[in-house]
């Protein structure tokens, strides 16, 4: 699997598309923060809502409340950008961009904690620290969703300009 679960855990995926925060001026670092903020309060709710199929599911996702906020449109974003992905340009801005989901994901954890209650999982372990998820990011494949909103697949680079995916009921998707 692509995340560490406790036994009956899941993790409440959701992908940010790179590539939209394409502007004239480059990279909208500033606009990714508020989209971040929203993405991880978004996905905490769902928690609060979602249904589970067995009471195991659910005690033990309310028990960590994971969130795996990730990305998409990586390969889309170097190439708007003129940046090689296989550049140490690259690397660099793929860290930048990560520090920065992962800092805002978390600082907006730990404000959800205060507001509406810490993880039950870490509750009195640590007085100085005080986080809702036990985990906020994830770099997920992004296969489907990556096909339904146009973008390239997760971190992957671009394999084939263009290609076809067929699932289980017959449909077709061309990329």
């Amino acid at each position: 699997g692509e995340f560490l679960f406790v036994p009956y855990g899941s993790c409440n995926l959701g992908s940010i598309n790179l590539s939209h925060f394409i502007t004239k001026d480059g990279f909208d670092s500033k606009r990714l923060q508020e989209v971040v903020r929203h993405a991880t309060r978004y996905l905490d709710d769902v928690l609060d809502h979602n249904l589970f199929p067995v009471k195991e599911i659910t005690e033990a996702t309310n028990l960590t409340r994971k969130l795996g906020l990730g990305v998409m449109g990586w390969a889309d974003t170097l190439a708007l950008l003129h940046i090689h992905y296989d550049s140490d340009e690259a690397v660099e801005f793929g860290k930048k961009i990560m520090a920065t989901i992962q800092g805002v994901s978390h600082h907006e954890s730990c404000i959800l904690a205060v507001n509406k209650g810490e993880c039950p999982a870490f509750e009195g372990k640590d007085e100085l620290h005080t986080i809702r998820n036990a985990t906020t990011t994830c770099i997920a494949p992004a296969g489907t969703i990556s096909v339904l909103a146009s973008c390239s697949s997760g971190i992957e680079p671009h394999y084939s300009l263009d290609g076809v995916r067929a699932m289980g009921d017959g449909t077709r998707l061309e990329d």
